[in-house]
């Protein structure tokens, strides 16, 4: 966009131009900069230089995409309320609800693992989503095995976040599929049936802290 721009300013298209753009620090940290430019000719109209003024809008923009994500998820909690009304198949329901998720909010992944009461394995009931092939390739007992290190709050009623995956170690054994997936964050949440922890609800985030306060508690009362 910043080629385009200043192409623009050149040709004389536009006396100035505006328009924002997110950049990538050197620690791998993102910034949403805005920009504002104006090229400045000599006497005789030829090109002499451009004055540019940089903003950070990083905080601008994190609360623009907050009041997106947050209408997002609420919506998807409206369909999911009435998908629980129509729907009488247990099966059928947890298809649509992973559907609506990532339809609505544009997750990675979203899966449903059964928690068996006899055992602590768990066992697949659906995936839904573009990186829907991370748990259905032959390494998933690897994936399984770190599931079983951070479900026990999940089994006793509360929901399990990671905000940054590549900064958990926990998940370094499986970063190099969570980076082809472009998967940053994940959340696990209780699924009660008859008031007991049947079901997990995992849900794999393209953004590091995607879960903040208010999306938590919209995603508690889904999986509720």
């Amino acid at each position: 966009e910043d080629v385009a721009a200043m192409n623009r300013l050149l040709i004389g298209t536009v006396p100035h131009d505006h328009w924002e753009q997110r950049c990538r620090r050197q620690d791998g940290s993102e910034i949403w900069i805005a920009i504002t430019a104006s090229l400045v000719r000599d006497a005789a109209g030829r090109a002499d230089y451009f004055i540019t003024v940089i903003e950070d809008i990083s905080a601008r923009k994190a609360a623009e995409e907050r009041i997106t994500r947050l209408a997002k998820i609420y919506r998807t909690l409206n369909n999911t309320n009435q998908i629980i009304i129509r729907v009488n198949n247990r099966q059928e329901l947890f298809d649509s609800v992973c559907r609506i998720a990532v339809n609505n909010c544009g997750f990675c992944l979203v899966s449903i693992e059964c928690q068996q009461s006899e055992s602590p394995e768990l066992i697949n009931q659906v995936n839904y989503g573009a990186a829907k092939d991370l748990i259905e390739q032959p390494e998933l007992k690897e994936w399984y095995q770190i599931l079983q290190q951070i479900i026990e709050p999940v089994r006793e009623g509360n929901h399990y976040i990671c905000q940054e995956i590549a900064a958990n170690q926990l998940f370094n054994p499986w970063s190099d599929n969570f980076q082809r997936y472009n998967i940053r964050s994940l959340a696990v949440f209780p699924l009660r049936e008859s008031g007991i922890v049947r079901y997990l609800l995992i849900i794999y985030a393209p953004d590091i802290n995607y879960f903040d306060a208010d999306t938590l508690q919209l995603l508690d009362e889904m999986a509720s």
